[in-house]
């Protein structure tokens, strides 16, 4: 396993060491953690091609976080269809 030397504000520090005490491990798995998840999201985005249509529209609509990709398209179905509205 190689070593990585980081500079970070001290209140940067303080943070880091604070989230990963919270989530029981250690800063830096919870960095590596960060970086793999990071990797992925972008091989991810490099799999639709750069001048698609989805290319230019990921990323431009946030959804509540308390709703489920389901609810959502459930919502718009029965909103197109005009089920369930007076």
């Amino acid at each position: 396993m190689a070593k990585l030397t980081l500079s970070m504000d001290d209140d940067v520090v303080t943070a880091a060491k604070r989230l990963a005490r919270r989530h029981r491990t250690s800063v830096s798995a919870m960095l590596a953690g960060m970086v793999k998840a990071m990797a992925v999201q972008e091989q991810s985005r490099a799999a639709i091609p750069a001048d698609s249509a989805a290319a230019r529209l990921t990323g431009i609509i946030k959804a509540p976080a308390e709703r489920s990709d389901r609810d959502l398209l459930t919502d718009a179905l029965l909103e197109r269809h005009g089920i369930g509205t007076p």
